[in-house]
């Protein structure tokens, strides 16, 4: 008894089997592809919007420099007037009072002539700090600048090829979905980790029971590995698709012939289902070919 969503005759043709599994796995590469530039130009655009959004709400830094003349020193220049007055005054009293007095005088000038060095050493270093954070400020606005009229000069063009990106999955999505109604694949089988796992485990061998297959694949323990293998063999997968759909297209005689001796095996069998699951995998395969040859936008993503 079959599992459910499998067919009962199991056993495929080699050759229209590995062709077949080829064009989905070269379909649902190619969708993984103008997905990624999608999702790459989405970014670019909210990026560059919230960038120049940024820029129009924000105005050129300007160097902040700190006076010392401040409260802190209004105290203690109270401090000195208030010693200078001291020490007059003692000078109006007689002997005595001009020694101190002078002493005070000479104190209270010392520690002014202090002060005044304490505050511009402070005010240097306010100054230099305030000329720090300016610099800072100063390289952010400009680099917000830079950002800025890069995206306003490319955000049109970004949204332009999004939109194209769009356009062009729809249809590669079309295509694939067409691909996947010769409906040999059940449909919880149909994603790119499978369509890799079949295509590269019938194409390096001459297994055709595809079922048998599906049904003991261990997916599941090497979905881990498959995103950086995928990743490896995307260019090599696309552009070997490509060439042979350049090829065969350059010789219409040699695919017709080909078609044809396709066909006529596919019309030997003598189970109806299966004679017409390989029709529509052959019917596949050329319309797929012929998309690869026509559709030049392809060479933007290979």
């Amino acid at each position: 008894m079959p599992k459910e969503g499998f067919t009962v005759m199991a056993q495929y043709n080699h050759e229209i089997l590995v062709n077949y599994l080829r064009d989905v796995y070269s379909l649902e590469l190619l969708c993984c592809k103008i997905q990624g530039k999608v999702n790459y130009l989405n970014s670019e655009i909210h990026r560059g919007r919230q960038t120049i959004s940024e820029f129009n709400h924000s105005s050129m830094p300007t160097l902040e420099v700190e006076s010392v003349h401040d409260s802190r020193d209004l105290g203690a220049s109270f401090s000195f007037i208030f010693l200078l007055l001291f020490g007059v005054a003692l000078l109006l009293i007689p002997v005595i009072g001009i020694f101190l007095g002078t002493g005070v005088i000479g104190f209270t000038v010392f520690l002014m002539c202090g002060a005044n060095k304490e505050d511009k050493d402070f005010e240097k270093s306010q100054n230099q700090k305030a000329q720090k954070n300016f610099e800072i400020r100063l390289s952010h606005y400009e680099n917000l600048m830079k950002q800025a009229r890069y995206y306003q000069s490319h955000l049109d063009s970004f949204t332009r090829s999004r939109d194209d990106s769009i356009i062009h999955l729809k249809t590669v999505k079309n295509n694939l979905a067409a691909a996947y109604g010769v409906n040999i694949i059940p449909n919880k089988y149909r994603d790119i980790y499978v369509a890799y796992y079949l295509y590269d485990y019938f194409s390096s061998s001459r297994e055709t029971d595809l079922d048998k297959i599906l049904q003991t694949m261990l997916l599941d323990q090497i979905v881990e590995r498959l995103d950086r293998i995928i990743d490896q063999q995307e260019e090599i997968i696309l552009n070997q698709r490509m060439a042979m759909a350049l090829q065969e297209k350059q010789s219409e005689q040699l695919q017709q012939n080909h078609r044809a001796q396709l066909q006529a095996i596919a019309r030997v069998e003598q189970n109806q289902q299966l004679q017409n699951d390989y029709l529509a995998m052959i019917d596949t395969n050329t319309r797929i070919t012929n998309f690869f040859v026509t559709a030049d936008y392809i060479n933007k993503y290979l």
